[in-house]
């Protein structure tokens, strides 16, 4: 990026040799569709940052700049304190990060989560009080989600009432609940029939993609069980389950963890996956018969090691 020529810096090239990255070394202004934003050229506290380059899309446009002091940018929900910022190749905002610290042997998670601030969102579910990870925008501005740090638990509105979830929620365009992720165990009516919603480890630490999923009228389309086994008799009688799925553990060679099953309903047919293994999906009409998921396994709950 020529801006960066007048002050000292180092450029980082992809495989081919284009431009990849720019880490500045002197203070310099970068004009951004999120405002005059100064990205990170000198480390002061060494406990918390690292120097982290501004990253750069093939066209040239920042794909993300680590700030040097935290900056207020406005959105569609109001001014937000901002140490990260990353970009749509257009320019538009994607994701404000409050904070950008330093996880390390030195500085964990729980360091981290201290130095966070409450945030006040309105949506259309009401005002959100929470502390984010992330804000993540539609390229048109909107909200699309906010990801929660893992401690935090908040109230929400939704069509099946008020419920308390964790991980983080997701939103349509015109601002209706898309996802959310159910603290506990939730017993919801879909066109299977009554199931249990809950994923206890969701993957990622996100919370675009959650287990209990909606449509912009509030008909459920989908989510995530580790209590269900869906039993389905085609014409000819033959039998197909579809089930959670029961792997080892990451952190013992003894215990083992339950991956949900994920039902999602599709015009006239549902679709099941489990784990890693491929999509499946049968008609709409197909027999289907539920029935509870049990294991002899040791299950090793979510949460109880760190890896």
């Amino acid at each position: 990026m020529l801006q960066f020529q007048a002050i000292r810096h180092m450029n980082y090239l992809d495989r081919d040799g284009n431009p990849d990255a720019v880490q500045p070394f002197e203070e310099i202004q970068m004009e951004t569709q999120a405002g005059t934003l100064v990205p990170i050229y000198e480390v002061e506290d060494h406990g918390r940052k690292n120097l982290a380059p501004v990253r750069l899309f093939k066209n040239g446009n920042p794909k993300s700049i680590p700030l040097q002091n935290a900056t207020v940018i406005k959105t569609s929900v109001g001014e937000i304190s901002t140490e990260l910022v990353t970009f749509y190749e257009s320019g538009a905002i994607c994701r404000l990060f409050p904070l950008n610290g330093k996880l390390s042997g030195y500085w964990s998670e729980k360091n981290e989560y201290k130095l966070t601030k409450e945030l006040v969102i309105p949506t259309q579910l009401g005002v959100i009080k929470v502390r984010p990870i992330y804000l993540h925008f539609y390229e048109t501005g909107e909200l699309k989600s906010i990801t929660f740090w893992p401690a935090e638990r908040v109230e929400i509105k939704t069509p099946l009432g008020v419920i308390t979830v964790k991980t983080g929620i997701s939103f349509h365009k015109s601002g209706a609940l898309s996802s959310c992720e159910p603290h506990q165990p939730l017993l919801v009516d879909t066109p299977l029939g009554s199931i249990e919603a809950y994923d206890p480890d969701p993957n990622g630490m996100n919370g675009e993609s959650n287990s209990l999923s909606f449509n912009e009228h509030g008909k459920i389309i989908g989510l995530s069980t580790t209590k269900t086994v869906v039993v389905v008799t085609d014409k000819d009688n033959a039998i197909t389950s579809f089930s959670p799925l029961v792997q080892r553990s990451r952190c013992s060679d003894t215990a083992f963890i339950v991956e949900p099953l994920k039902i999602k309903f599709i015009e006239n047919e549902i679709v099941f996956r489990n784990g890693r293994r491929p999509k499946q999906s049968i008609p709409a009409t197909a027999h289907i018969e539920l029935k509870p998921f049990t294991t002899e396994k040791n299950i090793n709950c979510a949460g109880s090691c760190s890896i």
